[in-house]
């Protein structure tokens, strides 16, 4: 905040200011990021797209709903931005995270333009914090149209079924990734010993010194038990 603070002539272009919001909305500071946009607005800055994606953002991670679905009105009606696939996914997260599932998914169903798996994804994962498994059911079924190679949606729909005992539901899926030959990527840690970088995997067993290389080793998928 304080290069910020320093910066010259930062009202000439919304980069600085969209940076500034965008890294105090992750980091929780949404009240701080709102008294910037303010700011902004009073020296002349005219918002852009990435303006309101940093706004609604620090909006879903305060849980400000009123505020969020203020500034996506004002980006059409104040300032003529037609909203993107990325303006829409930070409106279901925010819906999402405070339980309103349903009002998400009707948002979604009444957007002008199709949703990408961004959108769909950040209802299942809202989803899965609420335990909804038949919502969750719902939208994992237009993620694995979208993208059918995404393990990550799979394990996260597998997750949902075995909180909730649903046993059948996990075999399922199980079997869709089984049928598809799909792979989780591996997490991965490295460390550097005289100027060598070591790489482990949950699989790893010894240390292998790869210099820039990744480790290669295969990953199985890591299921409930």
């Amino acid at each position: 905040m304080l290069f910020f603070e320093k910066m010259p002539k930062r009202s000439r272009s919304t980069g600085p200011w969209n940076a500034i919001m965008a890294g105090l909305g992750v980091h929780g500071h949404a009240a701080e990021a709102l008294s910037v946009f303010s700011r902004m607005q009073q020296e002349g800055v005219n918002p852009d797209h990435v303006t309101f994606v940093s706004l609604l953002a620090a909006c879903s991670h305060a849980g400000l709903v009123d505020q969020g679905r203020s500034f996506f009105d004002m980006m059409r009606i104040t300032y003529g931005i037609i909203p993107i696939a990325k303006h829409y996914a930070c409106m279901v997260d925010m819906l999402g995270r405070v339980g309103q599932l349903q009002e998400a998914f009707d948002f979604i169903h009444n957007m002008p333009i199709k949703p990408d798996s961004a959108v769909w994804g950040a209802l299942l994962g809202a989803c899965r914090i609420h335990g909804n498994v038949e919502m969750g059911k719902v939208v994992s079924q237009n993620l694995f149209e979208l993208d059918p190679e995404n393990v990550g949606y799979y394990v996260l729909m597998s997750n949902m079924y075995a909180k909730v005992g649903k046993w059948d539901g996990v075999d399922e899926v199980r079997s869709l990734v089984r049928h598809q030959n799909l792979q989780k990527t591996p997490g991965w840690s490295s460390i550097e010993v005289k100027r060598s970088v070591n790489v482990f995997t949950v699989a790893t067993r010894q240390n292998p010194t790869l210099n820039t290389k990744r480790s290669r080793q295969s990953c199985r998928i890591c299921w409930p038990k």
